[in-house]
C-alpha cells in the first residue's frame, strides 16, 4: 500500500542506512551506535555549511530499531523525499533486513522517477564503516560505483569506525568526512530523483535476497524454532496480549518492546555470521525428534513457559529432553513483569521441569543458567540468546556433521573457544 506522493521539500538531504549495534550488553550497543552518530552529525556539519542549511534539513538517521504502526511509515517518508542515499557499508550491513528493505525502497523510487543512467544507480553514495570485501557484496550493491581509496587510503584499509576511534588517525577522518560530504553534495546537484510514494515499508523485500546472492564467507545455518501459543489457541488463563497471528508474533518483552521476539533473534543471528530461519515448534517436530541421519543444522528453542503446559509441547520437550541433541539449544523466556506469569509461576516451573527434567537438572553450563530459569528482560536477551547460539553450532560441528563435514568457525565461534 503507498501513501501520497511527498512534496520535493520536504526530506533530508541524506538518508543514512546503516546495521544496527545489536546488544551483548546495554554498554556495547550504545558505544557502537554512537560512534555512527557522531559520524553522522560530522557529515551533516560539513553539508549544512557547504549548502547553507539548518541541521533539520541536512540528514536523516534511525537513532533505534523500532517496530509499530507509525515508525515504518516515518522511515518510508525520509526514503522518499531524500535527495542521495548513503548505505555504511559493513558486513552487518549486508545482512540485515532492515538495511535490505531500506535499500529496496530508495531503488524503486530512483528507478520509477526515471533517475536510472549508464550503468550505474544514481543517487547512492556509499560510505565504509568497517572493511568487506567487494566479491562479498550481494548482488544488488555490486553495480554502484564504490572506490573508498578516494576518500584516502587508511579510510579505505580499514573504515570510519576504526580511524575515528584513534586520535592518530584524527586528519584521515576529517579528510574522509568531508570527502564524503562533498560527494553527497555533487551527486545532489548532479540528480534529481522526483519524491516517491511512500512505501508499505514491513511488506518490502529485502534487496539482500534478490537473485539468490551468494553468502558470505562464514555464513551457516542456525534455526530459530518458537514454541509459542498463538492468539487462536491461548492456554486457559493467558490472555492474547503478548500473542498474534502465528507463534512468530509473540512478543514476550512488551510493553518494553513492541519488536516479535523472532524478529529480534533474526537481527542477532545475522550479527553473529548465521544465517537464520525462523519456524514454529511444530512444523519442525519430526526434523528435531528424529534418530536417522545427521542433523539439519544447528537450532535455538525459544520456549514459552505457557506453551510448556499444553500436551503436545510437553511431549516433544520430553522427547527432546531424551534424545540429549546438544546442537539444539533451549532459551525459556520468562518477563518478570508479566504480571500474569508471576500469578501462574508454580504451575508454569512444573510444566517446564516435567518436560526437560535431565535437561534443567544435569546438562546446564555455567553460562546457560539464565537460559533454563527464564531470561527476565529485553535487556538481557541478546547475552543468553547469542551464548546459546554460538554453543548450538559449536556443538553441531562437533557432534552433527562429523570431521568430513565440518566448517571452519566464524570469528566469533573462534573468540569463544
Amino acid at each position: 500500500m503507498r501513501g501520497p506522493e511527498p512534496a520535493a521539500d520536504d526530506g533530508p538531504y541524506f538518508f543514512l542506512s546503516y546495521a544496527h549495534a545489536v546488544r551483548d550488553s546495554h554498554q556495547d550497543a550504545e558505544d557502537q551506535d554512537i560512534w555512527v552518530s557522531k559520524l553522522f552529525h560530522d557529515v551533516c556539519s560539513h553539508i549544512g555549511v557547504i549548502e547553507g542549511l539548518p541541521p533539520s534539513k541536512v540528514g536523516f538517521m534511525d537513532r533505534e530499531l523500532r517496530s509499530g504502526n507509525e515508525w515504518p511509515w516515518h522511515l518510508s517518508q525520509n526514503l522518499a523525499t531524500c535527495k542521495v542515499f548513503v548505505p555504511l557499508y559493513s558486513r552487518r550491513f549486508f545482512q540485515s533486513a532492515h538495511c535490505g528493505k531500506e535499500w529496496t525502497a530508495f531503488r524503486k523510487r530512483v528507478l520509477n522517477g526515471g533517475g536510472h543512467g549508464a550503468g550505474r544507480l544514481e543517487a547512492v553514495i556509499p560510505a565504509l564503516w568497517s572493511p568487506v570485501r567487494p566479491e562479498d557484496f550481494p548482488r544488488a550493491a555490486q553495480p554502484i560505483h564504490f572506490e573508498p581509496r578516494e576518500f584516502g587510503q587508511l579510510y579505505a584499509d580499514y573504515g570510519f569506525f576504526a580511524i575515528m576511534k584513534l586520535s592518530r588517525f584524527e586528519d584521515d577522518y576529517q579528510w574522509a568526512v568531508l570527502q564524503l560530504a562533498t560527494s553527497i553534495v555533487a551527486e545532489a546537484r548532479r540528480t534529481r530523483i522526483p519524491p516517491g510514494p511512500t512505501m508499505d515499508y514491513d511488506s518490502l523485500p529485502s534487496a539482500w535476497d534478490e537473485g539468490a546472492p551468494r553468502e558470505m564467507v562464514g555464513d551457516k545455518r542456525l534455526r530459530i524454532i518458537i514454541a509459542a501459543p498463538h492468539r487462536g489457541d491461548l492456554p486457559v488463563g493467558r490472555s492474547a496480549a503478548h500473542y498474534g497471528p502465528t507463534a512468530r508474533d509473540w512478543i514476550p518483552y512488551a510493553p518494553d518492546t513492541q519488536q516479535s521476539l523472532a524478529d529480534y533473534a533474526v537481527v542477532l543471528a545475522r550479527h553473529y555470521g548465521y544465517r537464520p530461519e525462523v519456524s514454529d515448534l511444530y512444523d519442525q517436530a519430526d526434523d528435531l525428534l528424529s534418530i536417522d541421519g545427521a542433523a539439519s543444522g544447528p537450532a535455538v528453542l525459544l520456549i514459552d513457559p505457557w506453551e510448556a503446559t499444553q500436551p503436545r509441547c510437553q511431549r516433544i520437550l520430553a522427547r527432546l529432553d531424551e534424545l540429549d541433541k546438544p546442537w539444539i539449544q533451549f532459551v525459556v523466556v520468562w518477563n518478570r513483569k508479566d504480571t500474569e506469569m508471576t500469578a501462574a509461576e508454580a504451575e508454569l516451573r512444573r510444566a517446564l521441569e516435567t518436560a526437560m527434567p535431565v535437561t534443567l537438572r544435569d546438562r546446564l553450563r555455567v553460562t546457560a543458567l539464565a537460559a533454563a530459569l527464564g531470561v527476565p528482560s529485553i535487556e538481557e536477551i541478546p547475552m543468553v540468546l547469542g551464548d546459546s547460539m554460538r554453543h548450538a553450532a559449536r556443538q553441531y560441528l562437533k557432534y552433527a556433521q562429523g570431521p568430513q563435514q565440518a566448517t571452519p568457525p566464524t570469528p566469533q565461534e573462534r573468540e569463544d573457544g
